[in-house]
């Protein structure tokens, strides 16, 4: 044994230090909470642990979120937190909560990941993380076909962009897309969609927001979600850009027309456009001329809301059965309130 594994007693016996291998074992066999006290023990059982993760008894997160620190020392770092369940002797079930504060490298972050189970988590939040390669992370950590149910993110750099995406499509069975703020120079292309998500089949819900002076969002994209996912029941966007605002609202009626998909698709459908105050009475306008040429509508109302904002509530007969109907739900917001 060499003599960083030796010790002697004051008492004149002699007494060592248990093999790696066999400490390595033991830790294999603990829960989260063990786990986290042997950490705490000493600097070798701290770094035994964080360089063997992949031979730990791992825990089954459900929830995540990772947000910024609010720590003003000058350095980037950021704050995560995991939700999870203990199954304890029984069979029985509680939940739990691990959180680390102040992690300042993409290191620690990739290790702190492979503590828990993440290849099907029911919710990610990303908070006020921008620019900071948190996404470049999350990409390299989750292998293809993981799930994540609900994605909420709440800014997206630049720098995002590309990780973002390659993350995205390390996916299957997201639900529900939420991107509060998007802040780009890039432009948007017309010929190709601005984000590239081939592998997401299975969205219900999505929610897009550009920031003022961003154009990065396009008509492409849109196309492009609705091919892939089917079941995409609620679409809400906000963006400066009339011409993309516009087109979407165009596209979407008469995409119920055109559709090839041999399934009846009659359905509640909705789609919100945000912060449209300045063009509002254009895109009215185009709704209006839209609807004219809209076939098979079996009525139509105006509403407006109690926050000034105006509602279209459209029937239409669904071309598929010709029996059932599509409810189809329209709402100009005029700012960044929420409905």
């Amino acid at each position: 044994m060499d003599a960083s594994t030796e010790a002697l007693s004051g008492s004149g016996s002699k007494l060592y230090d248990l093999p790696n291998d066999v400490l390595i074992y033991i830790f294999s066999k603990s829960n989260l909470k063990e786990l986290l006290n042997f950490k705490k023990t000493c600097r070798k059982f701290y770094k035994l642990i964080g360089d063997n993760y992949i031979r730990m008894s791992r825990t089954a997160a459900f929830e995540m979120s990772i947000t910024r620190s609010s720590l003003d020392d000058g350095e980037i770092s950021f704050d995560l937190d995991v939700c999870y369940v203990n199954h304890n002797i029984g069979n029985r079930s509680s939940n739990g909560k691990y959180f680390k504060r102040d992690i300042k490298s993409d290191e620690e972050f990739s290790k702190l990941l492979k503590i828990f189970v993440t290849k099907s988590l029911y919710r990610l939040v990303v908070r006020n993380c921008d620019n900071i390669d948190v996404f470049k992370v999350l990409y390299k950590h989750y292998q293809q076909d993981s799930s994540i149910e609900i994605l909420y993110i709440d800014k997206l750099g630049e720098k995002d962009i590309q990780p973002f995406q390659q993350f995205m499509n390390q996916l299957k069975n997201v639900k529900m897309l939420e991107v509060l703020q998007i802040s780009s120079s890039l432009k948007a292309c017309k010929t190709k969609p601005s984000l590239i998500f081939p592998s997401l089949t299975s969205l219900e819900c999505i929610s897009l927001t550009e920031s003022q002076d961003t154009n990065f969002l396009n008509h492409r994209l849109i196309v492009e979600l609705f091919k892939n996912n089917p079941n995409i029941r609620d679409l809400r966007l906000s963006s400066m850009n009339i011409n993309f605002m516009e087109s979407v609202l165009v596209w979407f009626f008469f995409r119920q027309q055109i559709t090839t998909s041999r399934t009846c698709n009659h359905n509640k459908i909705s789609l919100c456009l945000d912060n449209i105050s300045t063009y509002k009475e254009k895109l009215i306008r185009t709704l209006d001329i839209t609807m004219c040429y809209l076939r098979g509508i079996l009525g139509y109302e105006v509403l407006t809301t109690f926050k000034g904002h105006t509602k279209y509530e459209i029937v239409k007969k669904c071309f598929h059965c010709n029996e059932k109907s599509i409810d189809i739900h329209v709402t100009l917001i005029n700012g960044t309130t929420k409905l």
